[in-house]
């Protein structure tokens, strides 16, 4: 009699030890229903920097002597909003109230971005958001580095975290999700 107890009960708890173990959940980009797909590519990767190589990771280097700024009110029902080759993308109920967005693309040597929320500094989004760089400015040679996007201190330009994204070759963008807002920069 124990026995008929003892093994349903082995069979349950081996399961759910299986189910907790696995994560096949793929890093996700601002909503499940995106057409952009934010996994890293296993090609990709043995090609491109990764955080544990940001010393060897070098910004990309694309001289832009203008500096452009919009800013635009976003709420629960999402929105996107766009300056000089960055684009921010909201998905519904990224954020639980209406929130002034500032983007700044500004003159630099480097393709960085710098956002921020209502003037603070740092944001937490309540879902990701999608982010994308255009580097179509930049010279041809652009083309064969193996570029991805990173999270930047906008001061010293150090490179803080590589975010996982996709490039795009045909439109000369890489896009990228990510929950909280700071400064952004392609790299290689």
């Amino acid at each position: 009699m124990i026995h008929t107890f003892v093994r349903p009960l082995s069979l349950a708890a081996t399961l759910f030890v299986v189910a907790a173990c696995s994560d096949a959940s793929p890093i996700a980009g601002p909503d499940a229903s995106s057409s952009i797909d934010y996994t890293v590519d296993a090609r990709r990767a043995e090609s491109e920097p990764s955080s544990p190589l940001a010393s060897n990771a070098q910004l990309l280097v694309c001289p832009s002597t203008e500096t452009f700024t919009a800013s635009a009110v976003i709420g629960r029902e999402g929105g996107s909003l766009s300056v000089g080759g960055a684009t921010m993308t909201l998905p519904q109920k990224a954020v639980n109230r209406p929130t002034l967005f500032t983007m700044i693309v500004p003159a630099s040597q480097y393709v960085e971005v710098e956002i921020v929320a209502e003037n603070r500094p740092h944001f937490n989004f309540d879902k990701r958001v999608s982010i994308t760089l255009d580097y179509s400015r930049c010279s041809a040679d652009a083309d064969e580095k193996p570029l991805t996007a990173w999270h930047i201190d906008p001061s010293s330009k150090r490179l803080i975290e590589q975010m996982p994204g996709r490039r795009d070759r045909r439109s000369n963008s890489v896009s990228f999700g990510t929950d909280h807002l700071s400064g952004y920069a392609l790299a290689w």
